[in-house]
């Protein structure tokens, strides 16, 4: 499981996910990250290295734009 974000080449981006289908609330799922840019590194994948059981919510804070994708593996 991680997630994919590419920013505005600008603004640096606030990220939070947690273990919740829903809100920002419940299991934190990686500390607060916060994501420098520049026009030359505009995108980061953080890895997750947990289980996860009630679904994925993120939580950004950015003035720019930005795009992310969450990405997991089913369980067996």
């Amino acid at each position: 499981c991680g997630i994919l974000i590419a920013t505005d080449g600008t603004n640096r981006v606030t990220v939070d996910m947690y273990d919740n289908a829903s809100a920002a609330s419940g299991t934190n799922i990686i500390p607060t990250i916060v994501v420098t840019t520049s026009a030359s590194n505009r995108s980061t994948a953080i890895k997750v290295d947990r289980a996860i059981s009630n679904g994925v919510y993120v939580d950004v804070t950015t003035s720019g734009t930005l795009s992310y994708v969450v990405y997991y593996k089913p369980r067996d």
